[in-house]
C-alpha cells in the first residue's frame, strides 16, 4: 500500500535539478519550475516536504529584489543547495503511505518563557531553557519542547507512530507541514525535528490540546527547581584536571544544561542523554567525572569501591560525615576548592551564587575504587 513517483517523472525531475545545480546563476523562472516539480510530488515522497523551503525561501527573497521579474537571475544559498541534492540522492527510493497506521504513543509537551516540559504515560520530565533559547519567540520554544519530547523518550519511541499534543496552535501547524517559508528559526528546528523521525522511522502527528487539559507538561516546563543544576565552573575544572592530568570522557551526573562533558547521564529523561540513571549501569570500564547531590555522595563512594571504577568525584569537604573515611580509601589525589562566590554556577541563571558558597569548600579527588581494596580499610557496606 506505498505510492511512489513513475520512473518519467523521477527522470524529469532528477535532470531539472542536475541542470539547476550545474548553473551557478539560473533564472528565477527556473527556479520556480523546480519548486512545482518538487510540490506535484509530494503525494508520493513520505518526507519531502521537509526539503525544499530553503529554494522557495530564495526565490522569494530573488523575487523582491527584482521586482516580481521572473527572468532575473539569481543564486542558491548552501541550504537550498543542500535542499536539491537532498531530492537527487533520495528520488530513486522514495515513497509515501496511501494510510499510518494507528497511533502507538502520545506525548504531551508544553514549553513556558522559563522551561520545556514533555510527558508520555506516567513518565515526565522537563528542564530549563539556556539564556540564548529563552530570547526565542514562543512559537519556536514550543517546538523547540516538542523536540526535546521526542528526543527525551528516543528509546520508547523508535520506529513507532507518535502523536504529539501542543497547546500551540502554530506549532502543531508547522509540524504538520514539515515547516514554513514565515520564520527561519521555526523551520530549522521542525526540520531538525522530522530529520530525527526520518532517521529512526518515527511518524509524528501534532495535534492541539487546551492549555487547561495540558497539565503535567505545563507543570514541568515551568518548575523552579534548580538544586540539581549546579555545577562546578568549567574554567576551575579544566585547571584542575590539567593539574590531576586526568581528563574524563563522561558525565555522570547531569543535564543537558550543566553537562561537563559532551557524553553524558541523567537522573531523568533528557533530549541528549547517553543513558538514564548513573547507578543502573557498570563504572567498572570509562573514566568518569562525578558532581553528585550531596545526599548521594555515600552511595556513589560505594558504587566506585563495587564496579573498582576511576575518575573523578567532586564532594564537599565535610570530613565528620560517615563517608569521609571511605572516600579517603579511594582517594589518589585531591585538590580543595576554597570557599567562594564563583566556583558553582548554574547555566540557567548566571550570576546567581550558591546559597553555601561563604562557607562551602569542595574536594575535586582523583578516586579509584580499586585502590580500596589495597588498602587496610574496612570493606564498605
Amino acid at each position: 500500500m506505498k505510492i511512489t513517483l513513475t520512473s518519467p517523472k523521477i527522470d524529469r525531475l532528477t535532470n531539472c535539478i542536475t541542470r539547476i545545480l550545474a548553473t551557478p546563476t539560473p533564472t528565477i523562472r527556473e527556479i520556480a519550475q523546480i519548486i512545482g516539480y518538487i510540490v506535484s510530488s509530494f503525494p508520493a515522497v513520505q518526507y519531502g516536504k521537509c526539503h525544499y523551503r530553503a529554494v522557495e525561501r530564495d526565490k522569494i527573497n530573488a523575487l523582491k529584489t527584482a521586482r516580481g521579474n521572473f527572468d532575473s537571475k539569481m543564486c542558491l544559498s548552501s541550504s537550498a543547495i543542500e535542499d536539491l541534492q537532498w531530492w537527487l540522492i533520495n528520488l530513486p527510493q522514495c515513497f509515501n503511505v496511501i494510510g499510518h497506521l494507528a497511533i502507538d504513543l502520545t506525548i504531551y509537551t508544553d514549553a513556558s518563557l522559563s522551561g520545556w516540559g514533555a510527558a508520555m504515560g506516567e513518565a515526565a520530565t522537563g528542564g530549563h531553557w539556556t539564556v540564548n533559547e529563552r530570547k526565542y519567540h514562543i512559537n519556536y520554544l514550543e517546538l523547540l519542547a516538542a523536540y526535546f519530547g521526542l528526543t527525551s523518550f528516543s528509546k520508547q519511541v523508535l520506529g513507532k507512530q507518535v502523536k504529539l499534543m501542543i497547546d500551540n496552535t502554530t506549532a502543531v501547524s508547522i509540524i504538520n507541514n514539515m515547516g514554513t517559508c514565515h520564520s527561519d528559526p521555526c523551520n530549522d528546528i521542525t526540520r531538525t525535528i522530522w530529520a530525527f523521525c526520518e532517521s529512526n522511522n518515527i511518524w509524528i502527528t501534532a495535534a492541539h490540546i487546551p492549555g487547561v487539559l495540558n497539565v503535567t507538561a505545563d507543570f514541568e516546563s515551568r518548575r523552579q527547581n534548580i538544586d540539581t543544576e549546579w555545577m562546578l565552573n568549567s574554567k576551575t575544572l579544566c585547571e584542575v584536571l590539567t593539574k590531576l592530568n586526568v581528563l574524563p570522557t563522561i558525565d555522570l551526573f547531569a543535564s543537558r544544561l550543566n553537562k561537563q562533558f559532551d557524553k553524558y547521564i541523567s537522573y531523568r529523561q533528557d533530549p541528549y542523554a547517553t543513558d538514564i540513571d548513573a547507578f543502573t549501569i557498570s563504572w567498572q570500564n570509562i573514566l568518569f567525572y562525578c558532581f553528585p547531590p550531596f545526599n548521594c555522595v555515600l552511595r556513589v563512594i560505594q558504587k566506585i569501591i563495587q564496579d573498582k571504577a576511576q575518575g573523578i568525584l567532586v564532594v564537599p569537604d565535610w570530613p565528620s560525615q560517615s563517608w569521609y573515611p571511605m572516600l579517603l580509601g579511594i582517594l589518589k589525589e585531591a585538590t580543595q576548592i576554597q570557599p567562594a562566590p564563583d566556583p558553582l554556577v548554574i547555566p540557567a541563571q548566571p550570576g546567581l551564587t550558591h546559597p553555601l558558597h561563604k562557607k562551602l569548600r569542595l574536594l575535586i579527588c582523583h578516586v579509584s575504587g580499586e585502590a580500596y581494596y589495597l588498602r587496610d580499610l574496612p570493606q564498605a557496606q
